[in-house]
């Protein structure tokens, strides 16, 4: 499947700009596959993960997409949601680097649209 080749790309290349946008894709494209699959596929729970690492991409395109796509699954993750917005307040509220706090609130708005 295409979600190994998407996982390997967003683990091993270099935050930049020539990349945010190609990464922005990427999210887009691991979210929309995530949306097709039934709710309690397995894979789904590990696609918000890879979604979530990436909203410390210090790329504000990166970091929207990312939120937009967070809120179709978030019935798919009802679960593990309170554990997910614990991570993310964290971020938000403890991070020193501006970039993580900034995609941190972006990922919180878009947990809180999918609840």
């Amino acid at each position: 499947t295409l979600l190994p080749v998407f996982e390997n790309y967003l683990d091993n290349t270099p935050d930049s700009k020539v990349t945010d946008v190609v990464k922005q894709n990427v999210v887009i494209l691991m979210a929309t596959l995530a949306k097709h699959l039934k709710q309690d596929d397995p894979k789904v729970k590990p696609i918000v993960c890879k979604l979530m690492d990436s909203l410390s991409t210090p790329s504000e395109q990166v970091q929207v997409a990312v939120a937009e796509c967070l809120a179709p699954l978030v019935p798919s993750i009802k679960d593990v949601a309170p554990q997910l917005i614990q991570r993310i307040l964290y971020q938000l509220l403890e991070s020193e680097n501006y970039g993580e706090r900034r995609g941190a609130a972006h990922g919180l708005a878009g947990l809180v649209k999918g609840l």
